[in-house]
């Protein structure tokens, strides 16, 4: 089966000469038998080409019985609609960028979409992690910032958490460089990075002996992009000191890459633990690591037990109340996730303006192509046939049009990250994968059954268009029918001889 299924495709023009020369044999065996029986050569001519009939017909038929005859109807279908489509240029061309347009914007906005909103935060432990905040609903507030004082206490009063951590921003000034540069500056407490599971790549993380005052806590730790872009990606750049604003540090470590919740900050430093924190200002966040078997509803009455406690013990803090929520509320707040929704409902929207507008196209095409499809009916072509042909027309069609589609998405999610805005939360994270590419591959895969394919399929032949058999003529075709199913079994007899 292999065998002839290569044969039949690697040498199409042997094989149809082949099938020429054993027919022709064939009927000059005819002749030459009707001739013996005493008639003379015209007529044992015609009645031979009459007993065997169309010799084409009779060709199509050992065909449809050759392995591989459907690979090789697809690409003479690829070759017909490639064609089709290069002479009809304007069509082609309005089809693709339709389908361009509406494929690369959908693509780009979704891969935006499936890193912030359903790709999960790349941190070890995730289900165990946790944003906590403070409310203080005496004075309307849901959700706010930590204060220090108020971070400090309910970090050493809890017993849900193993680990509790707050980080604060600012900006700074970072000499020693070939030019003073403004940086982003993140001030953690220890345990911040063991919190979300994260060890430096060169060096090591701040100690919890660091935190304390009056210890050597002017130690630094260095994002991977201001390693690279800064530092020249310095190996050794572990034991350096700079300036910061007005204080010398000595860098310690550079941070993993690839976590883009951490890639507004440039460098990190810890924070020192002061007694008489502030407990007006709320600018620190706070994450923590739930401990092995407490539960979410567990650590919930355990934070409400340390408010009260810090709200007794302290009146700034009076009213104050603790609440916490899952870790992927980092990347993306409920707005943000909001607002991505509408953005892909918009761009969904679009992708599908395009394909009806395409849709409109083919149909106007194929109403156009009636007495094309009308002329292969009566050569003999069935239904399933034409409507395969309008079908991989198409498919060549959607293709070429994702492919162009990809490539505008690729280009353009190249360019977001170029542009490193802020308004997107993890945009160093969007990328083209599977997920993202299988979001407008079956959007728009349903034009893939066009149409035109159906609205052919479902035409009937007009009675002009039909044969009309009578029983000379069925006679015929099953005559046929009955040589090429012959001379299919004595070409397969010679094979299987010839191998042995």
């Amino acid at each position: 089966m292999l065998r002839s299924l290569y044969r039949n495709l690697r040498f199409k023009r042997r094989v149809e000469g082949e099938l020429d020369s054993e027919l022709r044999a064939y009927v000059d065996m005819l002749i030459d038998e009707k001739m013996r029986a005493g008639l003379d050569g015209p007529t044992a001519r015609r009645d031979a080409r009459l007993e065997v009939g169309g010799l084409e017909q009779v060709k199509e038929q050992v065909r449809e019985v050759q392995a591989g005859r459907r690979l090789w109807d697809l690409a003479q279908d690829i070759r017909i609609s490639a064609r089709a489509l290069s002479q009809n240029r304007s069509f082609t061309g309005f089809a693709l960028l339709m389908l361009m347009l509406g494929i690369g914007a959908t693509t780009t906005v979704f891969s935006v979409f499936y890193s912030v909103v359903l790709k999960p935060l790349p941190f070890r432990d995730l289900d165990r992690i946790v944003e906590i905040w403070e409310t203080r609903l005496d004075r309307g507030w849901a959700k706010s910032s930590f204060a220090e004082g108020n971070f400090w206490d309910a970090r050493s009063l809890n017993r849900s958490f193993s680990e509790m951590a707050a980080i604060g921003w600012s900006d700074a000034t970072l000499i020693g460089l070939d030019h003073p540069e403004h940086v982003s500056r993140g001030a953690v407490s220890a345990g911040f990075f063991r919190v979300l599971g994260l060890a430096a790549v060169i060096g090591r993380d701040f100690t919890y002996s660091e935190d304390r005052p009056g210890e050597n806590n002017q130690v630094m730790l260095l994002s991977d992009r201001l390693w690279k872009s800064k530092f020249k990606a310095d190996p050794r750049v572990a034991g350096r000191s700079v300036r910061l604003n007005d204080r010398i540090y000595t860098i310690v470590g550079v941070l993993p890459p690839g976590h883009a919740w951490l890639s507004t900050v440039d460098l990190f430093t810890p924070m020192a633990f002061r007694p008489n924190g502030e407990r007006g200002s709320f600018d620190l966040n706070v994450i923590a690591k739930l401990s092995p078997g407490v539960s979410s509803a567990m650590a919930q009455a355990d934070l409400n037990s340390v408010a009260a406690r810090i709200a007794g013990a302290n009146p700034r803090a009076k009213g104050i109340g603790m609440s916490m929520g899952s870790a992927s509320d980092w990347a993306a707040s409920a707005q943000t996730r909001h607002s991505m929704w509408m953005l892909l409902g918009a761009v969904a929207l679009l992708l599908l303006i395009a394909c009806v507008n395409l849709a409109n196209l083919l149909l106007a095409r194929g109403a156009g192509r009636v007495r094309e499809m009308a002329v292969r009916s009566a050569l003999g072509a069935s239904r399933g046939r034409i409507a395969a042909l309008a079908l991989t027309e198409s498919c060549l069609l959607c293709g070429a049009g994702s492919a162009l589609g990809l490539l505008l998405a690729s280009a353009s999610v190249e360019a977001l990250k170029a542009s490193e805005s802020m308004a997107i939360p993890r945009l160093a994270e969007v990328e083209l994968n599977g997920y993202v590419l299988a979001f407008p591959s079956s959007s728009h895969s349903p034009l893939a059954c066009s149409p035109d394919s159906r609205r052919l399929c479902k035409r009937r032949r007009s009675p002009s268009a039909r044969p009309s058999l009578n029983r000379t003529g069925i006679r015929r075709a099953a005559a046929g029918r009955k040589l090429a199913c012959a001379i299919c079994w004595w070409r397969a007899k010679w094979r299987s001889l010839w191998c042995c």
